[in-house]
């Protein structure tokens, strides 16, 4: 997560995939909410009982490459929750990072994340997942992180603007309950969402 990958503050980062239609497809999602703005937020069972993958379907008037290009820049710094972000690989089309995540009330979260792009035809594919066997172990304090996982996928829409999907997964280790998280994640990743749509608006 923006670090997109970044960020989390409980919810920790996120993922963008090219949306087809902005509605319940045949794949298990199911949409629970529409924003103001018109983000459609849709969400399925997870692999864990209790927690949800949330997908979040948007636009947006910048052209797919310069979309995909800010992005990916966005992960070169961090945002709060994050507290610290370690480079343990930078290449063109792959990241590796170490965060420190500072959480009110519950212990503090780290977590080894990989990034890779990929282009596509029209657009591109941001993928993100935890790679804790890439880094070192977490420090006293800290609980790592098991899983984190998702994607953005940037597609052309046919006035050369742009159609997004962006879906997480994310397991916050420790005994934090899945229904206390549960609400925070879905705001977070939105807060994650606009702001990369704003940052990207606004390097036109």
């Amino acid at each position: 997560m923006k670090a997109h990958l970044l960020s989390l503050t409980m919810t920790f980062i996120v993922l963008l995939v090219p949306g087809l239609s902005v509605g319940a497809e045949s794949d298990g999602f199911k949409e629970f909410r529409k924003t103001k703005d018109g983000i459609t937020v849709s969400r399925k069972a997870g692999p864990t009982k209790g927690f949800n993958i949330t997908r979040f379907d948007a636009t947006s008037p910048v052209a797919p490459a310069a979309l995909c290009d800010s992005l990916w820049r966005s992960f070169f710094k961090h945002q709060a929750p994050v507290a610290e972000r370690k480079f343990i690989r930078k290449e063109a089309d792959e990241l590796v990072f170490h965060d420190k995540v500072k959480t009110p009330v519950v212990s503090d979260r780290d977590y080894i994340m990989k990034i890779t792009r990929k282009a596509s035809s029209d657009g591109c594919v941001i993928d993100f997942h935890t790679a804790n066997e890439m880094g070192p172990p977490p420090d006293e304090g800290y609980v790592r992180m098991p899983l984190v996982e998702g994607h953005w996928k940037v597609s052309g829409a046919a006035d050369g603007t742009s159609v997004v999907r962006y879906q997480v997964y994310s397991e916050p280790g420790g005994s934090v309950p899945a229904l206390i998280i549960k609400e925070p994640q879905v705001k977070e990743a939105l807060s994650d969402l606009r702001r990369s749509l704003k940052e990207a608006l606004g390097a036109r």
